[in-house]
Formats: C-alpha cells, structure tokens, sequence
C-alpha cells in the first residue's frame, strides 16, 4: 500500500511538473488569529494571484495541503505548525515553493483593532525565505457611525462590541497588494549569509508577529542576508528544553544544527524598549546591537539599517551614526 501511494505521488508530481512547464509550482498555507472567513478569503484571493502570474503556478492541491497542516498542526500542543513540516509537507505535495500566509489580530489600548497580513515565500529545497511582503491595518469606532446597522468603505461596525472590524473587501485589496510585491520582489539568496531571526521577552503575540515579520522582510531585501524559514523552529526547541531566560549559548548550539551562519535575536522586553543582537554562530560573538524605544514599523526599518551598518563596521574604530547602535569591535 506505501508501495502504491508513493508511485501515485511520484506520477502526480510529473504530471504537475509537465502541466507547470517553466512555472515553479507554488503551494499556499493562511494561519493566524483572524476569523476562518478572513483566512479563506486571503487563501482565495493569493490563490488567484499565483495563477495570473507568469512565472508560477498554484499547487491543484492546495486545499488538500491545508487540511494536511491543519491536522498536522491539531497534534501539537503549541497549535503552532513548525517551519520543518511546512517544508516536508511542501515535498509530498510536489511544490517548489510554499507561500506561507498569516492574518493576526489585536485590540490595542485605544480600543482599536489592528491587523497584520504577512506573506513569505518559501523555497523548499533549501528552506530559504525567497520573498516576504506584508501590511500593517487599523480599524477603529468612528463615532459619526452610530448606527449599528450602518457601514463604511473599509470597516464593518460589529453589533456585538460596536468597534470596526476589517471588511472582506479590504482583506481582499490588500492581500492582493501583498501578493503581488510579494511575487515581484523574489530575491536571489546565492552568496548571501545565512539568518535566522528569533524572537523573545515578548508578552505580546502581535508584537513578536510584527517585529520578526519586518525584519524577515528586511533582511530578505537586503544584499547581505538570506533567511533560513526556521523561526518557530527555534521557539520549539527553545520552549521545550527550558522556560527561563535564553542564552546565547543555546542560540549558538541551534543556529549550528539549523545549519546558519548568524540569528538575529530580538527582545520586546515592552511597549517602549526593544533589543536586537545578531550573533555569529561560528563565534557566538554579538556582532551587532541595537536598542530602540519602539517596536513600531518605522523603528523595526531603523534598527534593521543600524544592524547592517553595524555589520559592515566589525574591526573598525568607529561609531555607527545613529541614537541607538553599537558597533562591536571585532
């Protein structure tokens, strides 16, 4: 019977392959805290993306390889599917890439709603983030909307708690938009340095989600990283051998099993301080740090600048321009 299944993936990953042509085929997950109907509308629209691209095409099934992470990801006790499942159910399903999607959702202190839609794509022979867009939205009570009954172009008003809550329509235009960049700006990992970004201290899921997030992108788009898609990898690990603070020497020891080169470690310690450090895994000597008082979009792109500009001054007797880098003498 194993005998059986294997040939009949094997012939149906030729005759994806065969039908795909020059097409790298691509296979489509959606996870976070937002409603069902939100992921399924974000898993739909991204779906129609791929298929009126040039270069790639959807997986036929994909909604097969959901259902298979989704049972995959109820026997953990995280809830959480790891970054290497997603990577060997990819195999067995015959994609070249998997675009990995995630819809998350908090109410903030001003008793908005804020959302954040993130996209990465994923390359599944070499576990590299190839692409990594993402959108950053805010849905609030307006107060000229008294009706419950009412609605405007963006929000909904929620009769059960009377806040907006993000529409179909908007999921549906901004998944678009992120999908799109998200399959133009594919970038080459040939001669880069290897990264993972690992995120810690945080109270806030939304925090750590939109930290990593920006810096997974950044990173990607830069000339000196490539990332290694192993972050909830090293959450794991890190979860199941200890509940106290990290050390570096046990960031070091994982980063060398993942097979990179450097982990950039990120501490939202609160609201007002994050702290970033990327550690050679070679060395386990810090070779950057930043600190900022934020952990906003725009302090997330300031410290990544400051991380690079940190890098390229290792061995050097200068200071980093800048409020909050350091630079490490090599």
């Amino acid at each position: 019977m194993k005998r059986i299944f294997t040939l009949t993936l094997a012939v149906m990953c030729l005759a994806a392959a065969a039908f795909a042509q020059d097409k790298k085929t691509v296979a489509v997950y959606v996870t976070g805290n937002c409603s069902d109907n939100i992921k399924k509308v974000m898993s739909s629209r991204i779906i129609a993306q791929i298929v009126r691209s040039r270069d790639y095409a959807a997986v036929e099934r994909t909604l097969e390889f959901d259902q298979a992470l989704r049972r995959e990801q109820s026997y953990q006790v995280s809830g959480n599917v790891d970054d290497g499942q997603v990577i060997k159910l990819g195999k067995q399903f015959c994609a070249g890439l998997v675009c990995v999607a995630d819809a998350s959702q908090r109410k903030n202190n001003y008793g908005n709603y804020e959302y954040l839609f993130t996209a990465r794509l994923i390359n599944i022979e070499t576990g590299l983030v190839m692409s990594f867009s993402l959108d950053v939205d805010e849905c609030s009570y307006r107060s000229k909307c008294s009706d419950t009954r009412s609605r405007s172009s963006d929000c909904e008003l929620c009769d059960y708690d009377r806040y907006y809550h993000i529409s179909d329509g908007s999921v549906v235009s901004i998944t678009d938009s992120i999908t799109i960049r998200l399959l133009r700006n594919v970038a080459t990992t040939a001669g880069k340095q290897k990264l993972a970004v690992y995120v810690t201290g945080s109270s806030s899921v939304f925090k750590a989600k939109t930290v990593s997030s920006r810096l997974t992108q950044n990173f990607t788009n830069s000339s000196a990283y490539a990332v290694v898609d192993r972050a909830s990898d090293f959450r794991v690990e890190l979860n199941r051998q200890q509940s106290g603070r990290v050390d570096d020497s046990q960031i070091v020891r994982l980063g060398r099993q993942f097979g990179v080169n450097q982990v950039c470690v990120v501490d939202v310690l609160s609201s007002d301080y994050t702290a970033v450090r990327i550690i050679n895994v070679e060395t386990g000597i810090i070779v950057a740090t930043v600190e900022a008082m934020d952990w906003n979009i725009g302090a997330v792109d300031g410290i990544t600048t400051e991380l690079l500009l940190g890098i390229s001054c290792i061995g050097k007797d200068r200071q980093i321009p800048g409020n909050y880098a350091k630079c490490c003498e090599g």
